[in-house]
């Protein structure tokens, strides 16, 4: 029997984008898009937050 969350998956940021960018397109549903990505429903919606995030305030800036 497999762990809940024992597999961890490293996402580049170009895929996460790709990835938001067709749920935002709205042809499916957000967790079909999910399904067909394999990644979790909730991963995409928390990868859709962060992204408007990033539009209204900007990337994060680095310290000096």
């Amino acid at each position: 029997m497999k762990k809940q969350g024992a597999e961890c998956c490293v996402y580049t940021g170009e895929f996460k984008a790709e990835a938001v960018a067709l749920a935002e397109r709205r042809e499916k549903l957000v967790s079909q898009v999910a399904v067909n990505l394999g990644v979790n429903e909730s991963m995409l919606r928390r990868w859709m937050q962060e992204a408007r995030e990033t539009a209204e305030t900007g990337p994060p800036t680095q310290g000096k």
